[in-house]
């Protein structure tokens, strides 16, 4: 399907935070479930912590895990900082098992588009659903395909048979808030049509 590593974007985790801030309408919804069915919470993908810590540090009981150590690292870091406890966990979501039932789990950003196949998606699914307790809720995310964009965009190769979009990311190292290293990679998410969502 792919030939290249599709998570090598996010090996930079530093960058990655600088680039990626929480925006009102994600912070809203993610925090309002939250409120409303407790905890414990499982943050699947978690990265940087960008929504676990915040999670954590209003009083939830939170577990964080990611297949990229270095967003790991990271995210361990910026809690260590906070005097913030979280569980974190490095693993591939598709297969593990933490002997233990979470009243909500999520996915945010892109990263449910990650699964770039039905074998991914179900193994992911099968995770979620052993972690789940009987009364809980999994939310994710994904962008719904206009078709009208997807015709337009030129910069993105599309194929429509496996609904993947390959695109190219530059990484860029930064430091006293001017580039000094670029580097360009390929990069593919999946977009789901709603029937097959």
């Amino acid at each position: 399907m792919i030939d290249f590593d599709n998570l090598a974007g996010y090996r930079n985790a530093h960058t990655y935070d600088q680039l990626n801030d929480l925006n009102e309408t994600e912070w809203k919804f993610y925090f309002d479930l939250a409120y409303q069915l407790g905890s414990p919470i499982l943050d699947v993908a978690c990265g940087t912590g960008r929504f676990t810590i915040p999670l954590a540090e209003r009083g939830f009981d939170l577990t964080g895990v990611d297949l990229t150590p270095e967003m790991l690292e990271v995210a361990k870091q910026k809690a260590e900082r906070l005097s913030v406890n979280i569980n974190w966990v490095h693993a591939d979501a598709r297969h593990f098992e933490l002997g233990r039932k979470f009243r909500f789990i999520f996915t945010t950003g892109n990263s449910f588009q990650h699964f770039l196949d039905r074998e991914s998606v179900d193994g992911l699914l099968r995770t979620i659903y052993m972690h789940l307790d009987q009364n809980g809720v999994f939310a994710f995310e994904t962008r719904n395909p206009v078709l009208s964009l997807l015709i337009s965009e030129t910069n993105i190769e599309k194929d429509h048979k496996t609904q993947l979009e390959h695109y190219v990311f530059t990484d860029r190292k930064w430091k006293d808030e001017s580039a000094v290293n670029e580097s360009i990679q390929p990069f593919a998410l999946r977009y789901f049509s709603p029937k097959s969502l």
